[in-house]
């Protein structure tokens, strides 16, 4: 390998940037450094701030082994096009299936892990990675380890820095991730940094014709063509791919930049914002369109469900104050999508049904919010989902 930053070389990343150029880097022992515990791990601010500057000039992405959720929050409000975790899988078209292997992988390593101190399984849902302690029993413990994948079909072993990775065979690895991001984000050549064995996978699968491949630290039997000494130096890349675009900086993204890294809380509420502007201009779409706003669609749809529905339920299920539902019911009654009727048992209690001029609106959902929302969900793992939709009611609950 050819050492990036002596000056002989740099000539190579002024060519490179000139061209329509990704960016991906792996995460822990490249943009972060190395730490005892996984947790800890966070970009130097320095990094960071340059990292945010490079995102703004140029498309960059993360390939990790880590879940993408756990990397997002570690980027501050750097827009990154894509992170990409479990060493590629996430990218696989059939998760499930990707899904089923691992678990099968787990079931098969659990009782060996168990017997050995100080190793214990990181289960990733779309990968496993088997931490272990270094000590006299690693290579009996490997090898027991090996063996046990080995009876799982479709599974993979992927050696890391006191880990072993656990994969399926049939899913993308890093390589044929960067691969397909790059297809995706329309660009000609990639550069990727990274720092062990599981970021080779990239350096032997793209061709040195479209790949600048960077690998951090000692490893003479690495494939990437360049190196960078320490983890450290990663600051003077950064510096160096900035100062090549520092004059294609628009105004609207030297703006964003000079928030610089938000923290978690203000990049969550800076998402929350985005994500109610975009409800509000589909909630008007679908008013023009179909004659209902999403919210009012949404009450449709639960009389709908619970025909018969009192209005007080149904201003409970929407969260909002009985006075304002009634506004609401008397357009959706007027307009001809509900009709109210006066309970039999309390006459001061109303009753709702859906008419079939408002069934034949619920039909069209092409434009529906709950459209969005359901193609999302169906590319989601259930169990983000699950995290999702916890931590917004934790959320709201403090509210």
């Amino acid at each position: 390998m050819k050492r990036l930053l002596a000056r002989p070389q740099r000539h190579v990343l002024e060519a490179f940037a000139r061209r329509r150029v990704l960016l991906a880097f792996d995460f822990d022992g490249t943009l972060a450094p190395l730490v005892a515990r996984a947790a800890d791990a966070s970009m130097r601010p320095r990094t960071a701030k340059l990292f945010n500057a490079v995102a703004h000039r140029y498309p960059c992405v993360i390939v990790t082994g880590r879940r993408a959720r756990d990397i997002r929050r570690r980027l501050g409000n750097a827009p990154v096009a894509a992170v990409v975790g479990n060493h590629g899988a996430d990218s696989a078209i059939n998760r499930a299936a990707v899904r089923r292997t691992v678990a099968a992988a787990r079931r098969a390593i659990a009782p060996i892990v168990e017997r050995e101190p100080g190793s214990w399984i990181e289960n990733k849902t779309y990968s496993l990675s088997v931490h272990f302690r270094p000590g006299p029993t690693t290579d009996r413990h490997l090898a027991q380890l090996r063996r046990a994948v080995a009876t799982v079909p479709k599974t993979g072993l992927v050696p890391g820095k006191n880990v072993l990775n656990v994969v399926a065979a049939d899913a993308p690895d890093k390589g044929g991730a960067v691969e397909q991001l790059l297809r995706a984000l329309r660009c000609d050549r990639v550069l990727f940094v990274g720092d062990d064995e599981t970021d080779e996978r990239v350096f032997r699968h793209l061709p040195t014709s479209r790949l600048l491949g960077i690998r951090i630290g000692p490893a003479p039997h690495s494939r990437a063509a360049y190196s960078l000494d320490r983890q450290s130096d990663i600051d003077t890349l950064l510096a160096m791919l900035l100062a090549l675009r520092d004059d294609e900086q628009t105004p609207a993204a030297a703006r964003q930049e000079q928030l610089g890294v938000l923290g978690e809380a203000l990049e969550i509420m800076r998402v929350l914002w985005s994500l109610d502007h975009r409800l509000h201009q589909r909630s008007k779409r679908m008013q023009r369109a179909l004659g209902i706003t999403g919210e009012q669609r949404l009450a449709m749809r639960l009389a709908l469900h619970a025909p018969g529905l009192a209005a007080g339920d149904l201003a409970a299920l929407l969260h909002v104050h009985p006075s304002t539902l009634t506004g609401m019911l008397k357009r959706l009654v007027a307009n001809g999508f509900m009709k109210s009727r006066a309970d039999t048992g309390d006459r001061r209690r109303l009753r709702l049904d859906v008419t079939p001029k408002g069934a034949r609106v619920l039909r069209e959902s092409g434009l529906s919010i709950e459209s969005a929302v359901a193609a999302t969900l169906e590319e989601t793992p259930d169990s983000e989902v699950a995290i999702a939709r916890s931590f917004l009611e934790r959320m709201s609950a403090k509210l």
